[in-house]
């Protein structure tokens, strides 16, 4: 790990229930790069926010106890190596009864936290806040890429089922793959905006029911691109900040959960910090909820 220039809510050391990392990493970008800016920017934006939730509105996140850690050493260009990398921070922070919380970077550092976690947990269920599937089996040539994260999860057996909200572009090969999978269901954005937040999480919910631990990730481009400029792949037709926080607090107050990141931002592509700011408070939220949940009896 190396020290980031500023840590998440300008929070310093001490006990936590939430650890923090970075991983600066965007070597398989194939759209809009510079998410390896995406920590510093998110860190820096959740430093300069006030720290009660958004629906956890009289929660404050320097009650909870969050350690930031700084950035993962990753290795620009490769991969497999920067993956490595990520599951052997997340397999030593797994199994401790904190929570893991990660900033990215692209999507594809999700699969190496998946790895991690799930070898001193077992395979979570995977709630997914994004665009797009990622279920290709390659894409560029590429195995390992942001767009085939998932696929290689369910594959590797790291994820035990997936479940999508705010997805609504994709290829044909990856929605016919949904479509024939028993481990995989979705709430595309339309549906989302039809139905309203509440019943896609309880959706989300119900499909993961019977499953012993949860990750949640969040891919900022869920957002239209209206809210998140900055999102590395934007996809007209996303949700708003409302759905955004309402669903993440939904999603996050669950004793089960083990894991959340939120990835995808590329700074350089952000007008007056919209992205870094929303994708700070998206995480915020997701810590609050869960720290509200454990503190409830039952």
């Amino acid at each position: 790990m190396t020290k980031a220039e500023y840590s998440f809510a300008g929070l310093e050391g001490g006990e936590g229930l939430v650890y923090v990392i970075g991983v600066p990493f965007d070597s398989t970008s194939s759209f809009r790069s510079g998410q390896r800016r995406g920590p510093a920017a998110v860190r820096r934006a959740s430093a300069n926010i006030e720290s009660n939730g958004y629906v956890n509105s009289e929660v404050y996140i320097e009650n909870v106890g969050v350690i930031d850690l700084g950035d993962v050493g990753v290795v620009h260009g490769d991969v497999r190596e920067t993956l490595h990398r990520v599951e052997r921070v997340a397999e030593e922070l797994g199994g401790e009864g904190k929570l893991l919380a990660a900033i990215g970077g692209e999507h594809t550092i999700t699969l190496g936290l998946l790895r991690g976690l799930a070898s001193k947990n077992g395979a979570p269920c995977v709630i997914v806040l994004d665009a797009h599937f990622d279920l290709r089996d390659e894409y560029l040539g590429l195995k390992l890429s942001h767009a085939t994260v998932f696929r290689r999860a369910l594959e590797e057996g790291v994820a035990e089922r997936v479940f999508y909200l705010g997805v609504r572009a994709w290829d044909p090969g990856e929605l016919e793959y949904a479509k024939s999978s028993d481990r995989v269901d979705w709430v595309t954005s339309r549906m989302l905006q039809l139905s309203g937040v509440a019943n896609a999480v309880a959706h989300a919910r119900h499909f993961t029911s019977r499953c012993e631990s949860i990750y949640l990730s969040i891919d900022i481009d869920f957002l239209d691109p209206a809210y998140a400029p900055g999102a590395a792949n934007p996809e007209p037709g996303g949700a708003t900040i409302w759905d955004l926080l309402e669903a993440v607090a939904g999603l996050a107050s669950d004793n089960r959960l083990i894991g959340v990141d939120v990835v995808e931002v590329a700074p350089q592509y952000d007008c007056g910090e919209a992205t870094s700011i929303a994708a700070a408070k998206a995480l915020q939220e997701a810590i609050l909820a869960y720290y509200n949940a454990r503190r409830k009896p039952g």
